[in-house]
């Protein structure tokens, strides 16, 4: 989110993610801006009054009390004199911070998170686009085309820190909805490219549209973790063959050596090894790398998914939307295997079966695939199945948590037993379709 924000930042301004962020009373309030909203704070006298922390504490109680906009107004849509109309002189706390960001642009984004300060935010002041499962994205949109701009503030001293999934399934049920949410808005008429024409540069646009179209990622994916072991199985080769996929094989390996091929080699090396090297640098392991890794994949094929498949449902009419709360505390056992960077199973549910499937499938598409590379073409280079086989390969190394959750573990973060049988039922019927 660090090198994300900012690189927004630089389109036109960081999109309203989460918690964390300051906001104008003005942008909140459907205001747009005017050169007369700006502040001079040079001409300001700030005062400074020291309070115990008890009284501290007693004044935020009532901001972070679960029932602070019962029976008000707050998030409903109101006349904007009403919304002018509201004293908030008690909350006058939580801008005491003095950033000078505030003053000339509508949201100074905060690094570091928590589920507290989005409660201030949405009681502070109306106008939070709610009826979204990612209303945050939504009304920084809306903020950012009634000209408002947001700015990135990372102090190194982090001000606000919450708590996070701590297990895969919370995970993937928590990116699930936020993916089912950006699609939500790319399908609707807040979508940036209509709602932000002519009022957002075009760059600032875009830059929306990676984080609302998480969702069509999930159909590539799907295709190269399915298709290639399949079509292994069935004799097919997803690559030209015979003397023209020998000539292509042989131009391809001829050309990795060529000074051309340093530039694509380096970007595709480079970024790994850079994520790696950046998340080392902040304290992470190797391992720990390697499972953020499989995780943008265990999202593609489960959260994405299930986000485009149910928005494909709500534009027919078959289903209506619904928010999927996420649960953050976790027991002692799950902790304790989570600082142990073990991936966390231990539950029944459709999108590890779906996981499991795939990982069956593709080691039997392996298996199958070595069986082919040892009876076949003996130059592994000019073997039609040797790319294929390579992709499995991949793709099994990528599942090496799961096939340990299904035979080697033994705590409760293993994957149930009904997952795992009925994941190799359903890989065994598509290879008995691929081959008959």
């Amino acid at each position: 989110m660090e090198v994300e924000l900012r690189g927004i930042d630089a389109n036109g301004g960081a999109c309203y993610i989460g918690t964390g962020c300051f906001h104008r009373r003005e942008s909140l309030l459907g205001k747009k801006y005017r050169e007369a909203t700006k502040v001079d704070w040079s001409n300001n006298r700030h005062t400074k009054t020291e309070e115990s922390i008890d009284v501290l504490e007693e004044t935020s109680k009532p901001l972070a009390s679960c029932d602070y906009e019962e029976n008000t107004q707050w998030g409903k849509e109101v006349p904007l004199s009403l919304s002018l109309s509201l004293s908030l002189d008690n909350h006058i706390i939580f801008y005491s911070i003095r950033l000078q960001q505030v003053a000339n642009y509508g949201t100074v984004h905060y690094m570091g998170y928590t589920r507290k300060i989005r409660t201030i935010l949405c009681r502070v002041a109306m106008g939070l686009m709610y009826g979204c499962p990612v209303e945050d994205i939504l009304t920084g949109l809306v903020i950012h085309c009634r000209g408002w701009r947001s700015v990135c503030f990372s102090p190194q001293r982090k001000g606000f820190l919450g708590a996070a999934p701590t297990t895969l399934l919370q995970t993937l049920v928590q990116h699930k909805r936020w993916t089912d949410g950006d699609l939500q808005i790319f399908l609707s008429r807040y979508c940036p490219l209509l709602l932000g024409y002519k009022k957002i540069p075009l760059r600032h646009q875009l830059s929306y549209l990676p984080y609302l179209l998480w969702a069509a990622n999930c159909l590539p994916l799907l295709y190269y973790a399915i298709a290639p072991s399949l079509c292994l199985l069935r004799g097919i080769s997803l690559f030209p063959q015979a003397k023209c996929h020998k000539l292509i094989m042989v131009i391809l390996f001829q050309q990795m050596s060529n000074l051309w091929a340093v530039p694509f080699i380096y970007v595709f090396v480079g970024n790994r090894v850079y994520s790696l090297v950046e998340l080392l640098s902040c304290g992470g392991t190797f391992q720990e790398w390697l499972n953020d890794q499989r995780m943008w994949l265990f999202k593609r094929a489960t959260s994405y998914f299930f986000a485009f498949f149910e928005n494909i449902l709500k534009l027919v009419g078959f289903t209506k939307s619904a928010f999927a709360l996420t649960a953050k505390v976790a027991d002692d056992d799950v902790s304790k295997r989570y600082e142990q960077e073990l991936i966390e199973f231990g539950t029944t549910s459709p999108m590890f079966t779906i996981l499991t499937t795939l990982a069956v499938l593709n080691a039997i598409g392996f298996c199958w695939g070595l069986k082919m590379l040892i009876l076949g073409e003996p130059s592994l280079v000019l073997n039609p199945f040797a790319l294929q086989a390579i992709l499995c390969g991949l793709w099994v190394f990528i599942n090496l948590p799961i096939y340990q959750a299904i035979f080697l573990r033994t705590d409760k973060g293993k994957m149930p037993a009904s997952v795992t049988c009925q994941s190799i039922m359903f890989a065994l019927v598509a290879c008995s379709i691929a081959l008959y």
